[in-house]
């Protein structure tokens, strides 16, 4: 299988993807998610090993270079004043 082929696969498999959210038993109006993958989808533990696959492949090929791995050091990897706030949504 060719690898544009697989990932053709993957965005169909994904492609149309919409939620809901269900407050005090009402539900709202679909959304697009059009972003990251469905809640206990099979694929992400598949799609998270052929990754660490591709780049061991990739540190293994060219180990002189190495693979640079983007980080943040601003401290807002996550909104502190929200995960603290007494109420959350």
């Amino acid at each position: 299988m060719e690898f544009p082929r697989l990932v053709s696969i993957i965005e169909e498999f994904h492609d149309g993807m919409a939620g809901a959210v269900s407050i005090s038993g009402s539900i709202t109006d679909p959304f697009e998610i059009s972003h990251g993958l469905k809640q206990g989808c099979v694929l992400a533990p598949t799609l998270f090993t052929l990754f660490l696959a591709a780049l061991l492949s990739t540190v293994s090929k060219h180990p002189s270079t190495g693979v640079f791995i983007h980080t943040r050091s601003d401290g807002k990897l996550f909104q502190l004043a929200r995960l603290k706030a007494s109420t959350k949504t």
